[in-house]
């Protein structure tokens, strides 16, 4: 029998500044998660165009994920990136964590 708890899911709340460990913090929460389909990020990437190790295509298309872009040239800094997750990225997740992708 199944309940709510077997349902229940949470977001990671992951602003991140041209990081390089933004796609090594993705990989471990997934790979430790005992219920990787239940873990949601919200993600506030702000990237420079000639970076490579902070592209995150490869998760564009999974709806876990909530992505928005911001050049770096637009970034206004942590509280800025933490409240565009806030405002544009929570959905009805469950449970959230905030992190630092580092």
């Amino acid at each position: 029998m199944s309940n709510k708890f077997d349902r229940m899911t949470i977001i990671v709340h992951l602003p991140a500044y041209r990081e390089p460990e933004l796609i090594p913090t993705i990989e471990s929460a997934l790979e430790n998660a005992k219920y990787p389909e239940r873990i949601h990020f919200g993600i506030c990437r702000q990237f420079h165009p000639d970076d490579d190790f902070d592209n995150i295509d490869r998760y564009r298309t999974d709806d876990r994920f909530k992505i928005k872009d911001i050049p770096y040239k637009e970034a206004k800094g942590l509280a800025y990136a933490r409240g565009i997750i806030n405002d544009e990225l929570l959905t009805d997740e469950d449970f959230l964590c905030q992190l630092d992708s580092h």
